[in-house]
């Protein structure tokens, strides 16, 4: 009888409470530290949108980069393909903008690391049962492990 309940799997009252507690927040990522890294990258992309409509920019109106935080020009191409049957993920659907902008936080959060392609399907799965800065917290935990 267990076997079977644990194949089934968690209910998903169950799993917006559990996951957090198994996935923990080794990294003690705080509210803030996500709001930082969120505006980082909306920064960054104002900066970048301003650069492509403007023929005249030099390289130093352009943000400084730490590593791969330009990899987030993947995240839109990447984000409907993620989970297309849900429609959740695309463009103007209800967790599209959640999702991209915990993509962007972690690339700002790990410029080490960048976006890589995938990491949507990740994030998507966590944003299906946890809010915003939850879902921010199991992905940057997931993926330092």
């Amino acid at each position: 009888r267990m076997q079977r309940l644990w194949r089934q799997g968690l209910p998903p009252r169950v799993r917006e409470v559990l996951w957090p507690l198994a996935i923990g927040n080794v990294l003690r990522i705080t509210p803030e530290l996500f709001e930082i890294h969120k505006q980082r990258a909306l920064d960054a992309r104002r900066a970048q949108d301003a650069a492509a409509s403007n023929v005249l920019v030099t390289l130093s109106d352009l943000p400084p980069s730490r590593g791969r935080e330009q990899s987030t020009t993947c995240i839109p191409f990447d984000l409907p393909r993620t989970f297309p049957t849900l429609a959740f993920f695309c463009e103007g659907g209800p967790l599209h903008e959640d999702c991209a902008r915990i993509l962007e936080a972690y690339t700002f959060f790990r410029p080490d690391i960048g976006y890589v392609q995938g990491m949507s399907f990740l994030a998507a799965m966590l944003l299906l049962y946890l809010p915003p800065y939850q879902s921010f917290v199991g992905l940057c935990n997931l993926l330092n492990t």
